[in-house]
């Protein structure tokens, strides 16, 4: 009893502890963004003077190394967007999951999102950034430190049993199957 109650306490302070830091935080956060903007735009004003496109930046490091961990690891098929599509949004519902938000809710969400017309890639994309970069100054975490060690992690991972996994959601329907192209 003792034990549950010191457990429930824990807890308890590690959320108020959050919670104070992350509002400490979000005054540094939005001064760090403001600055972040200014920066942005003297880069594309710079780009622009230069002739480049936003698509023809050399900010897509990262993005590629995840593509083609990807192919390397489950083939071609798997890099389709579809598949890609269905990845993404198993670890958005995980990562969701992950900070309480009920069932229910996620369905409510699903069924409102799928009620209106499909929005523009690039756009939702934007989206995706902007609130996941939202959600991660609210809860203290950096999703780029998350992404990069996410990353390592795959790269430096038992290829056959990432294969494995991957096969038990394709045998579930849940996704592609490895076909590997020789």
């Amino acid at each position: 009893m003792i034990r549950d109650i010191l457990s429930v306490l824990r807890g308890v302070v590690a959320e108020t502890t959050l919670s104070v830091l992350a509002r400490a935080q979000h005054s540094v956060i939005v001064q760090l963004a403001e600055k972040i903007q200014l920066q942005e735009a003297k880069i594309t004003e710079l780009e622009k003077r230069a002739g480049l496109g936003v698509h023809e930046r050399n900010d897509r490091t990262e993005q590629d190394v995840a593509f083609s961990w990807v192919k390397k690891t489950f083939g071609t098929s798997n890099a389709i967007p579809i598949e890609r599509a269905r990845r993404f949004f198993e670890e958005a519902c995980e990562l969701v999951q992950s900070h309480n938000l009920p069932k229910s809710q996620a369905m409510d969400l699903l069924s409102y999102v799928y009620s209106r017309p499909s929005g523009d890639s690039a756009s939702e994309t934007g989206g995706v950034m902007v609130t996941l970069w939202a959600l991660c100054a609210a809860t203290g975490i950096s999703a780029v430190a998350c992404g990069r060690e996410e990353l390592r992690r795959v790269l430096n991972g038992d290829v056959g049993e990432q294969r494995r996994k991957h096969n038990h959601k394709a045998d579930s329907r849940l996704a592609a199957p490895v076909e590997l192209d020789r």
